[in-house]
């Protein structure tokens, strides 16, 4: 789930900030409300960044405590993906990098395209990473290709969710990864459910 944060650190009697947006808030609107207890702060409606004193820094957590209580958000945009286009199997191949890289540069105001399959059958998985933070990364057979693909913290779901066989529709990105000098292509997954 995607919400605004806040991330500080301290530099000797000073406190620096960082705040980064998520459902809807804007972030200058969220920190002007605080008031006059910042040395200095600036940003815009998706990013902002502040200073405070240690002696403001009481006074800081209790106004963002109060307004988190009250904060609106909007609908998380986890919940639905805008797909850009809908491939079949003979169209899942090297030459959609062409297509990706016309697109470039990718940012906040373009965003990374989004590609979806249908009945792409999962051919085998693999668990990467370790401690808390475990990814999936899944190998996809679309049409006659098979196709590594990562799932980003989603390594809980095979197995329980998803197994070796299953037939999913699957929404990705379409990217190049670069490996020991080697390059190759790989989807990395932004959602998949059962077909």
């Amino acid at each position: 789930v995607k919400v605004p944060s806040i991330a500080m650190t301290k530099v000797d009697d000073i406190y620096i900030g960082s705040m980064r947006t998520a459902r809807g808030v804007n972030c200058t609107d969220f920190l002007d409300s605080f008031g006059d207890i910042y040395i200095n702060h600036g940003g815009h409606a998706g990013a902002a960044g502040f200073s405070l004193t240690a002696q403001n820094f009481e006074k800081f957590q209790q106004k963002i405590a109060g307004l988190v209580q009250d904060l609106k958000l909007g609908a998380d945009e986890d919940q639905t993906v805008d797909i850009d286009a809908e491939l079949t199997a003979q169209y899942v191949n090297d030459d959609l990098m062409k297509i990706v890289d016309m697109f470039e540069p990718y940012g906040n105001e373009n965003p990374e395209l989004i590609f979806m399959t249908q009945r792409a059958r999962i051919a085998g998985a693999q668990i990467l990473g370790k401690g808390e933070r475990q990814h999936l990364k899944l190998y996809l057979e679309i049409g006659s290709q098979k196709w590594p693909a990562l799932w980003w913290d989603q390594a809980g779901r095979y197995k329980t969710e998803f197994n070796e066989g299953d037939l999913v529709d699957v929404a990705y990105n379409f990217q190049r990864n670069t490996f020991n000098g080697h390059e190759g292509r790989q989807l990395v997954i932004v959602d998949c459910r059962h077909s």
